[in-house]
């Protein structure tokens, strides 16, 4: 049986996160840190996002919803490229939201990005540097999905 590659993405301001999951097992993590001007870091994130699906192909695409009222932020317009992207390749995305992350993650749910970023670490402690927050945040949704999706929780 062929195991399912999920990508998972977390966009900030100043870089985006990725973590390639093949079944429930972490193959690849990678930061791109974005310049400070838009058009730039869009285009250079379409390429990224375009070399990650040709190299790991992914079966389906795991992101955090972008709020619909940063529409005019660096953010949203990085984040509109990897959707764009993903779509042009016909690559399944899953847009999950931070509340519904926060909800079934732990229990008690958690409340912060820091309390899950301490959970991830837990499951992950190999991921560690200066962008291991936005890593840990990116592996913690992309397992997130997997589960989801292995145990048809998906309703």
């Amino acid at each position: 049986m062929t195991k399912t590659v999920l990508m998972s993405v977390k966009v900030e301001r100043r870089k985006v996160a990725v973590t390639i999951f093949r079944s429930l097992e972490i193959e690849h993590t990678q930061v791109r840190h974005l310049s400070v001007n838009v058009a730039d870091a869009t285009a250079r994130t379409g390429a990224f996002i375009s070399w990650l699906v040709a190299t790991y192909q992914p079966h389906l695409v795991a992101i955090y919803k972008l709020p619909s009222d940063d529409a005019d932020t660096q953010r949203f317009c990085v984040g509109s490229e990897i959707v764009s992207v993903l779509r042009y390749a016909g690559i399944p995305i899953w847009d999950i939201g931070r509340d519904e992350l926060y909800q079934y993650f732990a229990s008690p749910p958690l409340v912060s990005s820091r309390q899950l970023r301490e959970v991830a670490r837990r499951l992950w402690p190999n991921i560690t540097g200066a962008s291991s927050a936005a890593l840990l945040e990116a592996a913690a949704l992309g397992l997130f999905v997997q589960i989801k999706r292995l145990y048809g929780l998906d309703n």
